[in-house]
């Protein structure tokens, strides 16, 4: 016998549930046979016992909840649940997506005012010093070493 019970987590507590966070719930056979359909529910319970052989699927779904997601929100959730003080300098999670911004623009001087010229003269060239493949691959070299400093951090 399979049984299971789930809701939905209101994410605006003391008030109502808004229609666009009621989901649909189904849990199906692997012949495709429905055995708990619902259809806009806030909560719900199964039990069933199984009457063909395999695995049985549970899916879950909002279908009107489309959230106004941006980049900036997620750099907000990442900055909440990460180590946000370095040494005694405390980094706010709002001011993430600002940091990635000055980061990119950093990044971009460097590789355009130092190591392109760099690389041009050990090449002894006058054309740009790095391919668009090349600066690429830099690119996934320095994302490599961040997320190594990352993990050690």
């Amino acid at each position: 016998m399979s049984v299971g019970q789930y809701s939905v987590i209101n994410p605006n507590e003391g008030f109502p549930l808004p229609d666009t966070h009621k989901i649909t719930a189904q849990v199906s056979s692997p012949y495709e046979n429905n055995y708990h359909p619902g259809d806009h529910i806030e909560s719900g319970n199964f039990a069933f016992t199984a009457a063909e052989e395999g695995d049985y699927t549970a899916c879950f779904w909002a279908p009107q909840h489309k959230p106004p997601l941006t980049m900036a929100s997620h750099f907000v959730e990442q900055g909440a649940a990460m180590k946000i003080i370095v040494s005694n300098f405390l980094i706010p999670p709002e001011r993430m997506s600002g940091c990635d911004i000055l980061n990119v623009s950093a990044f971009i001087f460097l590789y355009r005012r130092v190591l392109d010229p760099l690389v041009s003269r050990i090449r002894k060239t006058d054309n740009k010093g790095l391919t668009e493949l090349q600066g690429m691959g830099v690119g996934l070299i320095i994302a490599i070493i961040a997320m190594i400093v990352a993990g050690i951090l």
